[in-house]
Formats: structure tokens, C-alpha cells, sequence
């Protein structure tokens, strides 16, 4: 069908349409009751057994995150995620029910979250998981997606090292690996190279890469759902610390400012007159000794508040009827002025 006119240009909305609903399982491996088990798309299985030998294809840029809301769920459920992400960043736009902004921050992503009902150790809440894409002989023309939970991790590890040992040259990538069972203990899987795969099972691989199909299954396509910012924290200025430094303009070198103003030591008193003090003395320069402490302010870089002729504080704004020079000034003024006495200014 062809698109009509009327309708090209419209914005694509097909992603939020299924945001936050899930998304649907791709081929993948079940280990479910310690039995291998390939699922197709479709849903349909194929049981096979206690080991599995597959070639790996393709593995994921990030650690997979799993969260179940109901600590009593299993790996036999069928109960969807509340919260996962293979992005490396936070909660994937398709997850149902998002627990944090991002993976960092979430309390469900710390151990001890979680306490393990098979062995009573502290655990994370959000499951870590590496996720694989492998070949399978039998079935060269589908990829799948194989989970590797925490369990199994130091197998896998073990496993990764063993291969580079098998041949010069050799890695976990080229060889084909046998997948089974710890004894005893559910859900852990071990690993061990057993040949390298065949011709057919390789250029299955090859193609699988060269398609790009196994990017879905590692999570390369996943990204964080868009959370909106933790909100801004105002940051309040420190009061100036009176034992810091500061600069003087003067000198151009840091210079201290002590708490309390300097006082001079007293030297011998002399008999005289006392020296008459001028009305007003010059302000010591910035970062030196004054000899008395300065009058408090109301603020930093503020003058002290006026007070109004009835002693009740000035009003807010300014003053209507502001008092004028006493006459004395005045006639000073006047004078300095030429204004005659009793007369207009400029009379």
C-alpha cells in the first residue's frame, strides 16, 4: 500500500505507544529444571537434555539487570521483570515498573538488599546476568539468547581462561563449548571446550554478525527510559572564614584576616595633655588592624538600617519628610551660595 499524501511527514509515535509494557522473549535457552531447552520465537521447544554444545556468537557491551518484585519468585515463573535493563545506564524504556533513575542509584542494585532463601547470604535484589548469543549445531540457522546468572559466573571466568589455553591463537569465541549442570546445585552451569565447530555452524555465525541479528539478544539495542533529573540542590555560600586569606589589591599577595581587630600594645604612659582626637580617621586599608572593632553591619556589603526621628525604624521606601540641616548649615550654605537671606534660591 501506498502511503497517501495527507498522511506523510506525521510524527512516529510507535515507540512511546509500547513503552513501558514489555516486550516479548526472543529465540532463547531455558534452564528450567536443570534441563536445556531451546525456545523459538514462537514459543515453541525443543528439550535438550542436561548438557548443550553451542558456539558463541556474540556477547553483550553491559552487565544485564533483572529485578522481580516478589522475593518468592523462581526461575520457573513465568512473571515478567518489574525492572531490567542491558544499557549500562537505567531502568530500559520497556520496563514495566522503573525502581530508579538510574542503575547507580537504585537501593535494589546493593547487596544485601536481598537475603538468598537457598544459602542465607546477602544478595542484590537486581540479578546481575551476562547475556550471550550463540550458534547451536542442529538449529545453524537461528541465533539464541543464552543468560549467564550469578551462579555461574566464576564457571564462566574459569571457562573463558581454559579456551586461550587450548591452541595458540584460541579463544572462548572459536571453540565449542559443552554446557552442563553442577551436581546438586540448581541452575548453576559449567563450561568446557570440547572441539572446534564445524564449517557450517562457523559461516552461520559469520552471517548471524554480519546481519546484526544478534544485537537484539545481547541488549545492544536497549535504551535507558528518559527519567527527569534529580532536582537541584541550591548550593549556600560558607560565611567567610575570618582565619582565611584574602587578597589585597595592593600588594597583589594574600594577606590574613584575623578574627578580632588588632590591638596596639601600650606603651609608657607620658604626662601631658591628651591629644585632641580629629572627628573623623581615616579607615585602615583593606586586610590591615583597625584600632577599635568595626560597628556591625546588617549584612556583608549593606549599610546599617536608618532609624526614624520617632526611634522606630525608618519606613519601607523613603523617607516623605526627611529632616533638614540645622540653621547654622544653612546659613552656611546660603552664603557659600549667594542666597540672600530670606530669599529664593538663585534670587
Amino acid at each position: 500500500m501506498t502511503l497517501p499524501a495527507y498522511l506523510t511527514g506525521v510524527p512516529d509515535i510507535s515507540e512511546k505507544a509500547v513503552t513501558g509494557i514489555g516486550t516479548a522473549l526472543p529465540p532463547h535457552v531455558s534452564i528450567r529444571g536443570n534441563k536445556f531447552t531451546l525456545v523459538d520465537g514462537a514459543g515453541n521447544k525443543k528439550v535438550l537434555g542436561d548438557s548443550m554444545d553451542f558456539l558463541l556468537a556474540d556477547i553483550g557491551d553491559h552487565i544485564g539487570k533483572m529485578y522481580f518484585s516478589n522475593p518468592d519468585w523462581t526461575p520457573d515463573s513465568d512473571d515478567p521483570p518489574d525492572c531490567w535493563s542491558t544499557n549500562g545506564v537505567g531502568p530500559s524504556r520497556d520496563a514495566i515498573n522503573p525502581q530508579a533513575r538510574t542503575c547507580a542509584e537504585c537501593p535494589n542494585n546493593v547487596r544485601g538488599s536481598r537475603v538468598s532463601k537457598m544459602s542465607g547470604a546477602s544478595i542484590k535484589a537486581c540479578r546481575d546476568e551476562i547475556l550471550l548469543a550463540i550458534v547451536h549445531p542442529q538449529f545453524p540457522n537461528m541465533v539464541f539468547q543464552f543468560k549467564i546468572t550469578p551462579g555461574s559466573f566464576k564457571n564462566w571466568r574459569k571457562h573463558v581462561e581454559e579456551c586461550k589455553a587450548v591452541a595458540q591463537g584460541a579463544h572462548v569465541a572459536v571453540v565449542l563449548t559443552r554446557a552442563t549442570f553442577q551436581e546438586d546445585v540448581n541452575g548453576t552451569v559449567v563450561f568446557k571446550a570440547v572441539s572446534y565447530p564445524d564449517q557450517g555452524t562457523w559461516e552461520a555465525r559469520t552471517k548471524a554478525l554480519a546481519a546484526k541479528a544478534t544485537d537484539a539478544l545481547v541488549g545492544r539495542l536497549d535504551r535507558p527510559r528518559e527519567l527527569p533529573a534529580p532536582a537541584a540542590v541550591q548550593q549556600i555560600a560558607a560565611p567567610l572564614n575570618p582565619n582565611s586569606t584574602g587578597f589585597n589589591p595592593q600588594q597583589g599577595q594574600p594577606v590574613a584576616i584575623s578574627a578580632q581587630p588588632a590591638v596596639p600594645t601600650e606603651g609608657p604612659k607620658k604626662r601631658g595633655p591628651k591629644p585632641r582626637q580629629p572627628a573623623a580617621e581615616a579607615a585602615p586599608a583593606f586586610g590591615g588592624a583597625s584600632a577599635a572593632p568595626a560597628p556591625a553591619t546588617m549584612a556583608p556589603f549593606r549599610p546599617d538600617a536608618p532609624t526614624a526621628p520617632n526611634g522606630q525604624g525608618a519606613p519601607f521606601g523613603i523617607a516623605q519628610n526627611p529632616p533638614g540641616p540645622s540653621a547654622e548649615i544653612q546659613a552656611s550654605l546660603d552664603a557659600a551660595f549667594g542666597k540672600p537671606a530670606g530669599g529664593a534660591f538663585g534670587q
